[in-house]
């Protein structure tokens, strides 16, 4: 008999709607369980309360930004002995505007 397989959560923080929905579709068509959060302080706390398997984290958002979202989640006490990537989403006008200063 065969054993159900855990199905592997992915949490997406991103501000733009259709950047949420364009991986969460990837990723939902792949079998993945897909998880929303529209901006880092919502994102922040789905990852304390569901402890997600990966964090998809957009950098450039209003508010709590990226680098800071990606802080708290890192050094958050319900967070900190659990280990999971956290990769960072670009999009090609903020690479370029990095890139170009």
């Amino acid at each position: 008999m065969d054993t159900p397989q855990k199905k592997i959560h992915i949490l997406i923080i991103d501000d733009d709607e259709t950047m949420r929905r364009f991986f969460g579709s990837l990723l939902g068509n792949a079998g993945y369980e897909v998880i929303y959060a529209e901006n880092g302080d919502k994102g922040r706390e789905i990852a304390r309360r569901l402890h997600p398997d990966l964090i998809l984290l957009d950098i450039n958002m209003p508010g709590t930004d990226g680098y800071k979202t990606a802080n708290s989640i890192k050094t958050s006490r319900v967070l900190r002995r659990q280990t999971f990537p956290l990769c960072f989403l670009l999009t090609p006008i903020f690479l370029l505007n990095r890139l170009t200063g």
